[in-house]
């Protein structure tokens, strides 16, 4: 099929057939389509599931389609949005900038939504304040927000699922305290340590150690080091390697030498 020449409802239905490793000329002529092909890839990720709506997900953000950030958000807080949320916490969702913390934010703070794409949206902030250093402040108060008060008396509930009822998910809490030791908000060091005291911190994912630590560094963390990749350059490297021809050896061969005969 010539793409350059497809509509964009046949380009969209061979979106819905691609798996891990999508067709990237398809995903060029996509990103070419620009805004024209965003409301189609809305569509696709309210009504498709799977590696469709991840693919549309992925595009609409390397599209910065700000009108997509609402069916983002529905779709990340369904019940079925854990792995979509997987894919776009990394290069994806921080090329929004500024423009998706307000949807971040709102999927972070809703306590219907399971704990997994919520701390998703907190790691997402994490990466915009760190890109976009006017952010710093907004995201870290709002992350402060989201921790429970040292006082509080977890024993008094119970069970695990009687805390998340009645307050909110000591999971959430405690992915909140590793996003702010990363980014090292002056204003969280002492809150920080009072919530470990209280035992309010999951220390089988974080001690008080790693929180002290964390303080003492500096730059940007090992995963944001790097500019962040486009989305072709990301499934380029998800493509499987090419298989060696027998014409391309391993391992160099060795003549055999000759036996000498014993004299």
């Amino acid at each position: 099929m010539n793409y350059r020449r497809a509509a964009p409802e046949e380009l969209i239905d061979l979106l819905r057939d691609q798996e891990r490793r999508p067709d990237l000329t398809l995903i060029r002529e996509l990103l070419r389509r620009g805004d024209g092909i965003v409301p189609h890839l809305i569509e696709v990720l309210e009504v498709d599931r799977g590696w469709a709506a991840i693919h549309a997900g992925l595009l609409l953000c390397e599209l910065q389609a700000e009108s997509a950030l609402p069916a983002l958000q529905r779709a990340i807080s369904a019940s079925w949005g854990h792995d979509l949320a997987d894919w776009l916490c990394n290069d994806a969702l921080e090329k929004f900038g500024l423009a998706a913390l307000d949807m971040l934010e709102a999927v972070a703070a809703d306590r219907s939504v399971d704990w997994y794409p919520r701390a998703v949206a907190c790691r997402v902030m994490r990466n915009i304040a760190f890109r976009h250093r006017e952010t710093y402040d907004r995201v870290t108060a709002f992350l402060r927000r989201m921790l429970p008060a040292p006082n509080l008396d977890w024993r008094a509930y119970e069970s695990y699922e009687a805390l998340k009822e009645a307050v909110d998910d000591p999971q959430v809490w405690t992915s909140v305290v590793g996003r702010l030791c990363e980014l090292r908000d002056p204003n969280a060091y002492d809150l920080i340590g009072q919530l470990f005291e209280a035992g309010l911190v999951d220390e089988m994912v974080m001690g008080p150690e790693h929180y002290r630590e964390a303080y003492q560094k500096s730059g940007l963390p090992a995963d944001l080091a790097e500019r962040p990749m486009t989305l072709v350059e990301r499934y380029e490297r998800r493509q499987p390697r090419t298989t060696r021809t027998q014409k391309e050896p391993t391992q160099k061969t060795r003549k055999k030498r000759k036996r000498r005969k014993p004299r």
